[in-house]
């Protein structure tokens, strides 16, 4: 590629000391030769500069962009930072005349480190060992620093991290380096350098490394070329024609498989480049079968059956912890098992995963408890105990969720890395929903706002904005209604500035959810036709469901019940189409709710006892207690008061137990007012007390005033007889 584009926006002299990092990084390259998987050296150093220059050559303000400072460093960095992959002297192995597989893998694990190490001790004259890196002239003013700091962090942990580690971010005369969008630029620059010309297959192939490798260097062989223009980012494939119409889709793994490795290092550096000014974008979506990305060469070789195995089962776990993760609003983090060689592991993670799917949480649990006994690392046993936090949480043993969580959290502090650490904030956000479900809706906020501020510090826009919705649900349930709206704003602002149509959807349509409580109808129903529309534009189903139940519920609110029964409905009809049960559910009592507002008891009484019936099976405690709650109120309505004082109690045990505080009050307030209607004004008082008292313990405000209002009544009551 050609690079002089960016290499002329430097004066003579920063393009004299750029020659020579680049003489003394080909020298390295040449003397120390040391065959890795994938081809690195001066022309990989080039093929960056040159994705650079494709990068930012058509903002035509590139000099108000970055200095020349900040570009020399891009630059000299493009060229050095992968040189620890040629000393295993630095990279704390000890000399032998050749290394294996598994030195090689020490070896490219920790380049980046040791690149950093080779980079600072280059010009260091106490050091014997040193490797001659060009840098001689670049002490001052102070570049040989950030070049090191950009090798190291290349490589490992989100862009800026690792710059917090810098007590400055300016050159000693005065002028800034953006550190962190450096190292996005060449983090970015660095994936994007993945065509067929790196890897030598007839020479691999004869190679016995790890399956998670092979699949590295066969999608480099798939990969035609790499294009840049305005802005998009388009991957060029060269895939064997026979597997353009194959049974077993190898077409559409290898294109997943590549395009997925490539937008997971674009979300990583995706809002440090657009908070620059950088509108870099790149679409994940598999290419379409006549652009040209099919040949009949027979220098392109077919894929393994092994690799093909270990990409299917990568993606099914993926597939089912991102499916569990937006439609339970909690966070299933995998972390390394779907790339792990341990085939019982990973087949035990994806039978849980699947069984939790169908909410089937009992056999899910037992699952990951087998997994549990293998031996597996750390950050594995993270992601196991955080899936096992969220199945105890469904089935309402929040007190083992909560262990599980604190324990994904124990071992992300002790681990200290950035992937573990990813971890700890998913258990960190999971246990801000159980406290939000215990009542204790501070502790909740606080677990929220410190996700909220990691994501912060981190730059990832997407995970924010998701953060400041939660914290705007926890304000709803403190029926503080204003605040709520805030939060849930300031998270759409993010999601429509971003682009992410799931997150806009699930806040516009939690706003919704606001605006009823708070009377606003017609605002209601707007904000959730507009959720629905992007459910339906983007084809998320159970999205598009719960906006229609949502909307069916403020016809109903609005007394038009015939409409508000047409879209519960068409809800029901998708929960069941896509096999949600606890959608199907919810739908049903949704159902049973708008029949006893049509005074059709009867009807009532069958919706919600259909639901009830699926919430036992799941096992959803939660669930089970609202809709035996609803029922007791149906047959309050047909002047049953004994059976409804029965349904009651029976909801209010299992709120108790699971410790949901909302429940338990809605519940408490119920029985309080079956009482006062039995005529029984001592248990009446004793039960809306106690209602009360709960909402005094955890300031808490929802049904505050009817409660209040029904024991000032009471009291007045008595104090006439």
């Amino acid at each position: 590629m050609n690079t002089d584009y960016l290499i002329n926006l430097l004066d003579s002299n920063l393009q004299s000391k750029l020659e020579t990092i680049k003489r003394a990084a080909s020298r390295i390259w040449e003397t120390q030769k040391m065959q890795h998987f994938t081809k690195h050296g001066i022309s990989h150093s080039e093929n960056i500069i040159g994705i650079l220059k494709l990068t930012l050559e058509d903002m035509r303000t590139m000099k108000d962009k970055l200095s020349k400072h900040e570009i020399f460093i891009l630059l000299a960095s493009a060229y050095l930072h992968d040189i620890g992959m040629q000393s295993a002297y630095h990279a704390g192995l000890p000399d032998k005349s050749s290394y294996d597989i598994d030195d090689k893998k020490i070896i490219r694990d920790r380049h980046h480190e040791t690149s950093s190490k080779m980079i600072l001790k280059s010009v260091d004259e106490t050091v014997k060992r040193r490797v001659d890196c060009g840098l001689a002239d670049c002490i001052q003013p102070n570049y040989v620093r950030y070049i090191a700091l950009l090798s190291k962090s290349h490589r490992i942990g989100k862009p800026g991290i690792l710059s917090n580690l810098l007590d400055e971010d300016y050159l000693k005369t005065g002028e800034k380096i953006r550190v962190r969008l450096l190292t996005a630029l060449l983090r970015f620059a660095d994936e994007l350098d993945r065509d067929y010309l790196r890897v030598n297959m007839e020479e691999l192939k004869l190679w016995d490394i790890p399956t998670d490798s092979k699949v590295y260097w066969w999608m480099h062989h798939y990969t035609k070329a790499v294009e840049i223009e305005n802005g998009r980012i388009r991957i060029l494939f060269r895939i064997p024609v026979n597997y353009k119409d194959s049974h077993m889709k190898v077409d559409e793994i290898i294109f997943m498989e590549t395009l997925d490795c490539i937008n997971n290092q674009f979300m990583e550096v995706k809002n440090v480049l657009w908070n620059s000014k950088i509108y870099l974008d790149f679409d994940e979506k598999p290419p379409k079968e006549d652009d040209g990305n099919y040949t009949d060469d027979s220098s392109v070789f077919p894929i393994p059956e092994d690799v093909i195995n270990f990409i299917n089962t990568k993606f099914k776990v993926q597939k089912s912890a991102e499916e569990l993760t937006k439609r339970t609003g909690v966070v299933y983090w995998v972390n390394g098992i779907p790339k792990s060689d341990d085939e019982t592991l990973k087949k035990l993670m994806d039978g849980a995963l699947t069984h939790a799917e169908k909410e089937e949480y009992i056999q899910s649990i037992e699952k990951i408890e087998s997994a549990l006994i293998l031996t597996v690392g750390p950050s594995e046993r993270m992601a196991l105990k955080l899936t096992l936090g969220n199945c105890y949480r469904v089935i309402g043993k929040n007190n083992e969720a909560i262990k599980n969580y604190k324990d994904v959290i124990a071992v992300s502090d002790v681990l200290d890395t950035i992937d573990a650490k990813s971890g700890g904030i998913a258990a960190y956000g999971n246990l801000g929903h159980i406290y939000s479900i215990q009542g204790d809706l501070n502790k909740s906020l606080e677990y929220h706002f410190h996700v909220f501020n990691i994501y912060k510090e981190i730059e990832d826009l997407q995970n924010q904005a998701a953060a400041l919705g939660n914290i705007g649900l926890i304000y709803f349930d403190k029926g503080d209604l204003d605040n709520a709206l805030k939060y849930l704003k300031d998270g759409l602002k993010i999601d429509q500035e971003i682009g992410c149509k799931q997150g806009e959807a699930n806040q516009l349509g939690n706003i919704g959810l606001i605006y009823s409580d708070k009377g606003g109808l017609d605002n209601a129903l707007e904000y959730h036709q507009d959720a629905l529309k992007i459910d339906q534009e983007i084809g998320y189903k159970e999205g598009e469901a719960n906006q229609l139940g949502n909307i069916g519920l403020i016809y109903s609110d609005k007394g038009d019940l015939d409409k508000a029964l047409k879209y519960v409905k068409d809800a029901l009809k998708i929960h069941r189409k896509i096999g949600y049960k606890q959608g199907e559910a919810n739908q049903l009592g949704n159902i049973g709710l708008i029949y006893s507002d049509k005074s059709d008891l009867d009807n009532a009484l069958k919706y919600l006892k259909d639901a009830l019936k699926i919430h036992r099976k799941i096992g959803y405690k939660q669930g089970e207690a609202s809709q035996l709650g609803n029922i007791g109120l149906i047959y309050s309505d047909k002047g049953d008061l004994d059976n409804a004082l029965k349904y009651l109690k029976d909801a209010l045990k299992i709120h108790r137990k699971i410790g949901y505080k909302k429940g338990e009050v809605n519940q408490l307030g119920n029985i309080g007012l079956i009482y006062r209607a039995k005529g029984d004004l001592d248990n009446a008082l004793k039960y809306l007390k106690d209602a009360l008292n709960i909402l005094d313990r955890f300031n808490l405000i929802y049904g505050r005033d009817i409660i209040q209002n029904a024991i000032n009544l009471i009291a007045k009551k008595q104090n006439k007889n």
